[in-house]
C-alpha cells in the first residue's frame, strides 16, 4: 500500500508524457460523471413535480358531493310592497300679450335744393355805345340801365368813371354825373343778394357842352 502512495505521489510531482496525458483524461472523465449525475438528480426531481402537480390536479377535479335537500324544507317569500309613483299636477302656461308698438315715421328734414348760379344781366340803353352827346351847361348827362335777366334780387350796382377808380356797392339809383368833354369811358357793374356778379359793362361817347341859350 506504501508503494502505491509513494508512486501516485511520484506521478503527481514528477509525471512523465504519458502520465500526464491519462491524469487530464481521468480528469475529463470525471467531470463528464458529474455532468451526468447532476442531469440524472435534476430529471428525476422535475419528475417528481410534476406527478405531485398530476395528483394536485387529480385531488381538485374529483366532484364534491351534492347536499340532498329534504322535501319538508319549505322557503318563505315575503311580499314586496307597492310602491306609487308620484305624478306632479300639469301646469299650464300663461301667455302674456304685450301690445305691439307701431313704429312712426319721423319726417326727415328736407335738404335745400342746390342753386345755380344766376347772376343779374342788366343792359346800358343810354348812352350807346360811341355815341355824340352835346349839351349845354343846364343839363345833365343821367344813366338808363334795366335788368334784362337773371336774378336781380336785392341787386346792387358800382361803377368806374374814365379810370379813375371802382366805387363801392351801392342800391340801385338813377346815376348822374358831369361828363368831360371830348371822349369819356364808363364802366357798370351789378350783384344780387346771393353775391353773384354780373359781366362788367363798358360804354364810350363823346360828349360836348354848349353855351346856354
Amino acid at each position: 500500500m506504501n508503494k502505491i502512495i509513494l508512486r501516485l505521489k511520484n506521478v503527481i510531482i514528477h509525471p512523465t508524457k504519458k502520465q500526464l496525458v491519462v491524469l487530464v483524461i481521468i480528469g475529463i472523465t470525471l467531470v463528464m460523471l458529474e455532468i451526468a449525475l447532476l442531469i440524472k438528480f435534476n430529471t428525476s426531481s422535475s419528475n417528481g413535480e410534476k406527478k405531485i402537480v398530476n395528483t394536485q390536479k387529480i385531488k381538485k377535479t374529483t366532484p364534491s358531493p351534492v347536499a340532498k335537500l329534504t322535501p319538508t324544507e319549505r322557503i318563505s317569500v315575503t311580499p314586496v310592497p307597492t310602491i306609487k309613483q308620484y305624478v306632479p299636477p300639469t301646469l299650464t302656461p300663461t301667455l302674456t300679450v304685450s301690445p305691439t308698438t307701431v313704429p312712426t315715421n319721423t319726417p326727415q328734414p328736407t335738404s335745400a335744393p342746390t342753386r345755380v348760379p344766376n347772376p343779374p344781366l342788366m343792359n346800358v340803353s343810354y348812352p350807346q355805345e360811341l355815341q355824340y352827346i352835346e349839351m349845354n351847361s343846364g343839363q345833365t348827362l343821367c344813366v338808363v340801365d334795366v335788368p334784362v335777366g337773371g336774378d336781380s334780387t336785392g341787386i346792387k350796382r358800382k361803377h368806374n368813371e374814365n379810370d379813375s377808380g371802382w366805387s363801392l356797392y351801392a342800391d340801385m339809383f338813377t346815376y348822374c354825373f358831369s361828363p368831360k368833354e371830348g371822349l369819356n369811358r364808363i364802366q357798370f357793374q351789378y350783384k344780387n343778394s346771393y353775391e353773384e356778379e354780373s359781366p362788367v359793362l363798358t360804354r364810350q361817347f363823346t360828349f360836348h357842352r354848349t353855351s346856354a341859350d
